[in-house]
């Protein structure tokens, strides 16, 4: 069984109040917007979407990337593998979200349709590159303090995330509307 030292519980503890601290500054982002937000029916049919999906793709890019058997290829693969159904995602995403807003009577006009589209497709690969990034950076981080990456990764990246598509969120209330 591995000892758990005092110093690497102070940075465990440490990490998981940055991740909190980043999230709650993400929802006062949200909060600030809120009254440009309210209207906006497609956008607000797409977050928990976009969350879970962005969570999802973070979850699993945490999980494989600090693994002692992963190798440059097998993120090559992981990468691969990822942007092959992310489209599929994203679509369904679009999709529902406009069909939703259309049936509670949203008129849905081409120009912001064309805007909508970029923005989600944008935010999730964003998120994809930028989860995929710190992955490596916090690997490399944890491993020269020599803390195992399967045991946070999961939480920072999913944190840090959430917090990055509610910045994406709340900035696309000003490009979008």
């Amino acid at each position: 069984m591995m000892e758990i030292k005092p110093r690497s519980f102070i940075f465990v503890a440490f990490s998981a109040a940055c991740a909190s601290a980043l999230s709650l500054l993400g929802g006062i982002g949200l909060e600030a917007v809120a009254n440009k937000i309210l209207p906006l029916v497609p956008l607000i049919i797409a977050i928990p979407g976009l969350n879970d999906l962005v969570g999802d793709y973070a979850s699993i890019i945490a999980a494989h990337h600090g693994g002692p058997n992963e190798t440059k290829k097998t993120k090559k693969e992981l990468f691969r593998a990822i942007f092959r159904v992310v489209g599929i995602n994203i679509g369904f995403l679009i999709l529902m979200s406009l069909v939703f807003a259309s049936i509670r009577g949203y008129v849905l006009e081409p120009i912001f349709i064309a805007k909508f589209v970029l923005f989600i497709t944008s935010a999730v690969v964003l998120s994809i590159f930028v989860m995929f990034a710190l992955a490596g950076f916090l690997e490399v981080i944890l491993k020269n303090k020599r803390i195992n990456p399967d045991e946070l990764l999961i939480p920072i990246i999913t944190s840090l995330a959430d917090v990055l598509m509610l910045l994406l969120v709340a900035l696309s209330v000003f490009i979008l509307f």
